[in-house]
């Protein structure tokens, strides 16, 4: 083999070991466009493509994160929802106890004005003097309504005239009353009463029990007795 021809052998080995693996800047310009950009045209080749090319994968994290499901916000949300539900039905539970508080207080009210209603009635009934007979018959009167007020009123005259001429005096009290049963516009009330009777015909004091059931009737704030009964 001539001189030349071994010349020949030694630069085709070079030019085989110079295409061998590739470098690590042929690497990264493998690995992104960007990178090949720039490592053409930086003067300082691997070091510009490996800081492209970290930027360029943090930009492709952020954008993931971004177009990725929004749990957080969706659970803010559902807490926002339930907020408001439990605000709503707190107010609901507000509400509702006061209208029910408010309720409550008007009907013990107004079973408290029938009982006192005919409470009233009985001590009229059985207090009566001589000397303000017509008085105490109009006291009672004025509570009345009804055939009662009508049948009251035509007694009136000839009660207190027997009432003058024996010189009768009744002092009674009320020992117990219940209300029986009541609605919006009625009441019955269950009395019970005692009274003691003078006149000029028994000076000795006499004492007797009643026990009498009075209807009330109510309308427009106003309460009147329109029965009165004496039971045994």
């Amino acid at each position: 083999m001539s001189a030349d021809n071994r010349a020949g052998n030694r630069n085709r080995r070079r030019v085989v070991r110079s295409s061998g693996p590739p470098t690590a800047e042929a690497k990264v310009m493998s690995v992104t466009t960007g990178a090949q950009v720039f490592a053409s045209h930086s003067p300082s080749g691997r070091a510009t493509t490996k800081a492209v090319s970290a930027a360029g994968v943090t930009e492709m994290v952020t954008l993931e994160k971004q177009s990725g499901p929004q749990r957080g916000s969706g659970y803010s949300r559902i807490l926002e929802l339930a907020a408001v539900v439990l605000v709503c039905a707190l107010v609901s539970g507000a509400v509702l106890s006061v209208f029910v508080t408010r309720s409550v207080h008007q009907r013990d009210e107004l079973r408290a004005a029938y009982v006192q209603t005919a409470r009233q009635a009985v001590i009229n009934l059985t207090n009566v003097n001589p000397d303000t007979v017509e008085q105490d018959l109009d006291r009672m009167r004025s509570m009345t309504s009804g055939k009662l007020r009508s049948d009251f009123s035509s007694v009136t005259g000839p009660m207190a005239n027997l009432l003058r001429e024996i010189g009768a005096t009744t002092t009674g009290e009320v020992v117990e009353a219940a209300l029986e049963s009541a609605d919006d516009r009625s009441g019955r009330v269950f009395v019970a009463a005692i009274q003691t009777l003078t006149n000029s015909e028994e000076p000795e004091p006499q004492t007797r029990k009643h026990r009498f059931v009075v209807d009330v009737s109510h309308e427009d704030g106003n309460f009147t007795v329109s029965k009165v009964e004496q039971v045994p």
